[in-house]
């Protein structure tokens, strides 16, 4: 049975696990070194003391997770958020991610946040499919503003206003 709740610091294990592979095997990820456990914890506590930060966990494991953060440092954008969804690679493509897309928007929305970004590295289709299919409008691309593998990436960014 699929259940979607609050992350909190026992499920940093599992939430490096997953995100080890696309830190350490992909661009998906700008970070160099994947966070250890012990940064994981610390990055959930600081997420929670404004945003949602969601796991999706079957028969007691936790198979990925969604986060907002904030978008920019400016006071104007306080009701925007950045999101992630991340799932275990074994997990894709079942209609987990939608599940912990959908929680985590309707949590932004209750708390007042208006419009919600996703920032996908460039060449990563099935993700920037993914939110384009619930309902994210393509904004743009910046080329080549991360270096990472020995190449240069950029970033496609996608919205979705949530109170308007």
């Amino acid at each position: 049975m699929q259940k979607i709740r609050k992350a909190n610091a026992g499920d940093s294990p599992a939430i490096a696990a997953i995100y080890r592979y696309y830190v350490e095997e992909t661009a998906i990820s700008f970070e160099l070194t994947a966070p250890r456990e012990e940064e994981m914890a610390r990055r959930i506590a600081a997420v929670q003391e404004k945003y949602p930060y969601l796991v999706l966990e079957e028969q007691g494991e936790v198979l990925g997770y969604a986060y907002a953060s904030r978008y920019r440092d400016r006071a104007a954008y306080d009701r925007t958020a950045e999101i992630s969804v991340y799932l275990r690679r074994d997990a894709q493509g079942q209609g987990r991610g939608k599940a912990l897309l959908a929680a985590l928007l309707q949590q932004l929305k209750e708390q007042g946040i208006m419009t919600v970004v996703a920032v996908i590295t460039s060449g990563n289709q099935p993700s920037l499919d993914f939110f384009l299919s619930q309902g994210f409008q393509y904004a743009g691309t910046l080329e080549n503003v991360g270096f990472k593998n020995g190449a240069w990436h950029g970033i496609s960014q996608c919205t979705l206003p949530l109170g308007f």
